[in-house]
């Protein structure tokens, strides 16, 4: 009975003498925190493409507002300028379309 006692104290006190981890549960959580890590990284780039791509097309909007304000007064620019020749009312049409004899 005494040996009994002996071996549970025994057993007991190398259990608690051994804290920590095992290589299995550390093996596990690695490869866990890495599948976590992984999708992460996968969603960071999935929101940079989809950045740059919002990015150009703001780009490339604004280019279009920019060349669509600049037109109306360039056209306008290029309808005064034909006008403005001299013997001619109406814009020129090229080098036949001065007096007929």
């Amino acid at each position: 009975m005494l040996l009994l006692h002996v071996m549970k104290l025994t057993r007991a006190a190398s259990v608690r003498g051994r804290a920590g981890f095992t290589l299995v549960e550390l093996i596990i959580t690695l490869v866990l925190v890495s599948f976590v890590a992984g999708a992460i990284v996968k969603l960071l780039l999935r929101q940079q493409r989809f950045y740059n791509s919002t990015t150009e097309l703001i780009q490339t909007r604004q280019q279009i507002r920019q060349a669509a304000a600049m037109l109306p007064s360039d056209l306008r620019g290029i309808s005064s300028i034909a006008s403005t020749q001299p013997g001619s009312s109406r814009p020129s049409r090229g080098p036949s379309s001065g007096a007929r004899r």
